[in-house]
């Protein structure tokens, strides 16, 4: 008997197909590949057009399940059920039937013009939906939900559980990933508690700069569990802070996370305080520093900086964030932030990319 098998991807995109061969013998099966009969290879664009030098290896055999697993027209059109979807253009042929809901978007945008991480699993109002990380905060791909969440689970729970179902984005597929799988929580409390008091200590003595450590805390378990969580650096000196990562690797060598030194964190990012300045010829400014760019940079994840050289401010400290790019962004203030969030979806979005 010949079994034809499709391989999808975290978007539920078929990447290939192959063919096997099953033989049984008393109730008991094997299947083993046929040599060379790689039936199809599929490579996407972002929005879903194929690239040209896609080997079509048989096509008398051509499977039209394609992008995000959809049937592929003779149109070149894809059927998502609401409506039909048009790659070589990344927009809907049609608007959406809930448009109601996006009055300050085209309603024939297709994932709010970023498919690398939204997903339109049939036509409508277009939902981020639950992102995995595995117990050493990799990210393996997302669900069909559409609930917002980030879930940690083992890593062959989600192997298996992906390859039973022809992928991750089925309702079968989405309950049993669930099912084996916990949300990630943020513990703003703590986050929030590390940030006022290295801020307050920073406007009670400027002699020195203080820094918080926001990372992912994993415990291991047949359903692990994961929160983002803070503590307290070692305290710096006048205008500079110090902290490093230990990065931790797998038998082939590759690296699989960074956790701040002498610590269990996997590193999301760094939070310090800016005094105030006494050196003849400079002056504070808001925001981060240059210092601060390169540190970004050379760690890889957003640093932010707390203008704590301000003195007591009635609605909070600002807090200034910058990313490895060097972008700078206004992350609210130490009255209100949502720098948990941010920093686990940047470390997520970091590896989508």
């Amino acid at each position: 008997m010949i079994i034809s098998y499709a391989d999808s991807d975290h978007d539920g995109n078929i990447r290939s197909r192959d063919q096997r061969i099953r033989e049984c013998s008393d109730g008991n099966c094997i299947e083993y590949f046929i040599p060379g009969e790689i039936v199809s290879n599929n490579n996407y664009y972002p929005f879903g057009m194929l690239f040209d030098h896609n080997n079509q290896a048989n096509s008398s055999n051509a499977y039209k399940m394609k992008y995000n697993g959809k049937e592929l027209q003779e149109t070149g059109m894809y059927d998502y059920g609401a409506r039909f979807y048009m790659p070589d253009i990344g927009r809907w042929l049609s608007i959406d039937p809930l448009t109601e809901k996006m009055r300050r978007f085209s309603p024939y945008n297709y994932a709010w013009d970023n498919p690398i991480r939204f997903i339109d699993p049939d036509g409508m109002f277009a939902t981020p939906p639950d992102d995995y990380l595995d117990v050493n905060g990799r990210y393996l791909g997302s669900d069909g939900a559409a609930t917002k969440n980030v879930r940690v689970i083992n890593r062959t729970d989600w192997n298996t559980i992906s390859s039973d179902n022809g992928g991750s984005l089925s309702a079968i597929a989405t309950q049993a990933l669930q099912s084996s799988s916990s949300v990630v929580t943020v513990n703003n409390n703590q986050i929030n508690s590390d940030i006022n008091n290295a801020n307050n200590e920073t406007i009670a003595d400027q002699s020195k700069e203080r820094q918080v450590l926001v990372g992912l805390e994993v415990t291991r378990g047949d359903i692990p569990t994961a929160q983002v969580t803070s503590i307290r650096g070692e305290d710096g000196i006048k205008g500079n802070t110090k902290f490093s990562t230990e990065p931790f690797s797998d038998n082939a060598g590759n690296i699989i996370k960074e956790t701040f030194f002498g610590t269990n964190l996997i590193a999301l990012t760094q939070i310090h305080t800016h005094d105030v300045v006494d050196e003849p010829g400079k002056t504070n400014g808001p925001g981060t520093s240059l210092y601060d760019k390169q540190t970004s940079s050379d760690f890889n994840i957003p640093i932010h900086a707390v203008d704590s050289y301000m003195g007591v401010q009635k609605n909070g400290n600002a807090i200034q964030r910058v990313m490895p790019n060097g972008t700078k962004q206004n992350a609210g203030t130490t009255n209100n932030n949502t720098i948990g969030q941010d920093a686990l979806r940047i470390y997520i979005d970091k590896q989508k990319r």
